[in-house]
């Protein structure tokens, strides 16, 4: 994942590889990056992914579980501030006078849910051991969640081409698709995966016609 073949490849040829931080450990960092954006305010330092692993394996892990007290509350506004974080520094790519590969891992829209439909935290982000989201749950928070960062890229990409000095390629891309409680369609919902491009016009002639669908405009 850090030192892959297309990075390599743009800054051989003159391209600066900008690495926007994702919290996640496998894409937080990247030391083969020549910028990268990470937020280092104290919270994210300290309430970050290592230290929720770090806690599941001490006896605090299985007490709060036996007081019915859900320890992920404490780590839902960092999954909050590092999407808010990663599209502020989507913003900036603009500005760069150089050419750029900038990479960004985004957590949203996985669960647990950060994002109610107006960008508020919701009542309950579904990550309860005792008491789990029911099937009717999970996905209206699910969808809810999805209408708000769809907003926000949306946003951000319409921002980013305004800003643009020459027409930006752009690639939003999903790892699998939304999670589903049935057996019967739970394969299929997770092979439906997101794959959208926005290429300028001289690019779009390598798009091969067996895609599931295709918009060129």
């Amino acid at each position: 994942i850090s030192k892959n073949a297309v990075a390599q490849m743009l800054q051989r040829i003159g391209y600066q590889y900008v690495h926007i931080s994702s919290g996640s450990y496998l894409t937080d960092s990247n030391r083969h990056a020549d910028l990268q954006y990470r937020d280092r305010k104290p919270r994210s330092l300290v309430l970050n992914e290592f230290s929720r692993m770090l806690f599941r394996q001490t006896a605090l892990y299985p007490l709060s579980i036996f007081i019915n007290y859900d320890y992920n509350v404490l780590f839902m506004p960092s999954y909050a501030n590092d999407f808010n974080h990663a599209m502020s520094g989507l913003r900036d790519i603009p500005d760069i006078p150089s050419p750029t590969f900038t990479f960004s891992h985004l957590h949203p829209p996985h669960p647990p849910f950060v994002f109610d439909r107006d960008g508020n935290p919701p009542d309950d982000p579904g990550t309860g051991h005792t008491f789990p989201l029911s099937e009717p749950e999970f996905e209206e928070k699910y969808i809810d969640q999805i209408h708000y960062i769809n907003g926000r890229i949306d946003s951000v990409i319409d921002d980013i081409l305004k800003r643009s000095s020459s027409d930006p390629i752009i690639i939003i891309q999903a790892d699998h698709g939304p999670p589903h409680f049935t057996e019967s369609h739970g394969a299929r919902a997770k092979m439906a995966i997101l794959n959208a491009y926005y290429l300028p016009e001289y690019c779009r002639f390598g798009l091969y016609p067996s895609r599931s669908e295709e918009h060129t405009s």
